[in-house]
């Protein structure tokens, strides 16, 4: 029986080594695939007010006991968000090899003009075990696009660049 039913949260503030580093703040969520939180992360800066809604599931063949690792990076100076889902315990990720995970998320900006809405609710994004993804909202309040970075196979390879609209 898991102790994940209820998830668990864990805060990892900003930290850096050196100023080469990549400064961010994670938020991490463990629970068993059978419980897998709604998350809404809201920021606010000096250009806006954001919030991010996140609806995860995860289908295909993996234990519903084994704890899944949902963390959320947060890197205040490139403006960015990040999800990565990993098993909670590296040792059991070759259980989830036949697992998908599918991501509904919906974007939402405040800003001096007006409230701006941008949903990948239609098509979520599937990822593999160890996949991530980064959305940069400061070139979306800036109108540089609404683009999402992506490793959906779990590799380390960034080789998806998602448009949502």
């Amino acid at each position: 029986m898991s102790s994940y039913k209820e998830p668990n949260f864990v805060y990892n503030p900003p930290t850096q080594s050196n100023p080469n580093e990549v400064r961010y703040e994670a938020f991490e969520i463990m629970a068993d695939p059978d419980h897998l939180p709604r998350i809404e992360f809201n920021i606010s800066d000096k250009n806006g007010e954001y919030r991010f809604l996140f609806l995860t599931k995860m289908d295909g063949g993996a234990s519903r006991d084994l704890p899944i690792d949902f963390i959320i990076y947060h890197d205040y100076d490139y403006s960015q968000i990040g999800i990565w889902i990993a098993a909670a315990n590296k040792e059991q990720t070759s259980q989830f090899r036949n697992a998908l995970f599918e991501i509904n998320a919906e974007f939402y900006l405040w800003d001096d003009q007006n409230e701006r809405f941008v949903s990948t609710r239609n098509s979520p994004i599937t990822m593999d075990i160890n996949g991530m993804f980064f959305f940069n909202y400061k070139n979306w309040l800036e109108g540089k696009g609404n683009y999402i970075s992506a490793d959906l196979e779990g590799n380390g390879d960034f080789e998806s660049w998602i448009e949502i609209q």
